[in-house]
């Protein structure tokens, strides 16, 4: 069972959060959002949990890369949202627990760089197959674990049940 949840497919388009995490189009023609190192940005994506779905924990791997330095670490973090039907409030945000993870960028230059991160079924709100859910990208430029200076670039991601 995997889920995809690439930038720019209609059924899985970024919404921003922030004003200042934005999406950016490449020269290749590739679509990204952009996160800054001067504080904490984040966008959110959704989807639906399939069907094969069998309520374990799982794999999320989001792809990023910097075009500008191949030293220091980028702090990322990931929310996830259960939004059952007659659940929550749509007007709330009821996100697990935030799960964070630093990560170095690639040491060539723009090159794409995969972090993973882990949600336990607990953390995704028990969802079960069917139910829609929400995630939340996030860098935390303003902690200290952060150590990136510029621009990082999200392109996309994918969940995978462990």
């Amino acid at each position: 069972m995997a889920v995809r949840a690439l930038l720019g497919t209609q059924a899985h388009s970024a919404i921003l959060l922030q004003a200042n995490a934005y999406p950016t189009l490449q020269s290749t023609g590739r679509r990204t959002i952009a996160f800054s190192d001067a504080s904490d940005w984040s966008c959110t994506d959704g989807g639906v949990m399939p069907a094969g779905y069998a309520g374990g924990s799982i794999t999320v791997v989001f792809f990023w890369a910097s075009w500008t330095v191949t030293t220091g670490n980028c702090r990322w973090t990931i929310e996830f949202e259960r939004m059952a039907q007659n659940g929550n409030a749509t007007t709330a945000n009821t996100f697990g627990t935030l799960v964070p993870v630093a990560q170095a960028p690639s040491t060539t230059l723009a090159a794409m760089q995969y972090c993973t991160f882990t949600l336990s079924a607990a953390n995704m709100g028990s969802i079960v197959a069917g139910e829609s859910f929400r995630f939340r990208i996030g860098r935390t430029g303003s902690n200290v674990a952060d150590t990136m200076v510029g621009l990082a670039y999200y392109y996309g991601s994918y969940f995978q049940e462990i």
